[in-house]
């Protein structure tokens, strides 16, 4: 069960976050960034993080702390709540969903129902959809696909784990050049 400061912290950090996203402050590759980094340095807020990365300046982070303070006000102060009414795309969930932290995926499951993450349970096997790969975290990202470091379940090893973008999943041609690729 995660530590309910820990899970305080997620919730308003993932709220700022996703506010910061929707109102165009910053890019989901951004937001993904930030809170990777978020992860490694949990006493920081996410606020900090994007100022050190220069993504968010002091105006921005006004505003979306003011956004935060009147999303709570519509929600008796309940963070989970003020998540739950966030719209938050599928593919931004996908994206977060591949950052490993139990607090991140808690604060996650308030974003509606359905979200569960394979990170958070306690057997480390294959995910639900039979892959034998269980992705870690992003490494890195190309104009056709996203690399991620990914453990192999079967061989218990780090592995470099390579897919196409999503939007570019459904072209034939972009489908052809990942496989020449591969």
């Amino acid at each position: 069960m995660p530590d309910p400061q820990s899970k305080n912290g997620a919730d308003r950090n993932l709220l700022f976050g996703i506010l910061a996203l929707q109102n165009d402050f910053v890019t989901r590759d951004q937001l993904i960034e930030a809170m990777n980094a978020w992860v490694l340095e949990k006493q920081r807020p996410l606020a900090d993080l994007f100022r050190a990365r220069a993504a968010l300046g002091e105006a921005e982070i006004a505003l979306l702390n003011a956004l935060i303070d009147r999303q709570l006000a519509k929600h008796n102060g309940d963070l989970e709540k003020s998540l739950a009414a966030l719209a938050v795309p599928t593919p931004v969930q996908q994206e977060l969903r591949r950052i490993v932290d139990n607090d991140l995926h808690a604060s996650m499951a308030s974003l509606g129902p359905g979200f569960q993450s394979e990170h958070t349970r306690d057997d480390p096997g294959p995910q639900s959809d039979g892959s034998r790969y269980r992705i870690l975290r992003p490494h890195a990202r190309g104009g056709l696909g996203e690399v991620f470091v990914a453990e192999d379940t079967e061989l218990h090893r780090e592995v470099a784990l390579k897919e196409i973008q999503m939007q570019r999943a459904d072209d034939l041609a972009s489908r052809g050049r990942f496989v020449l690729e591969a």
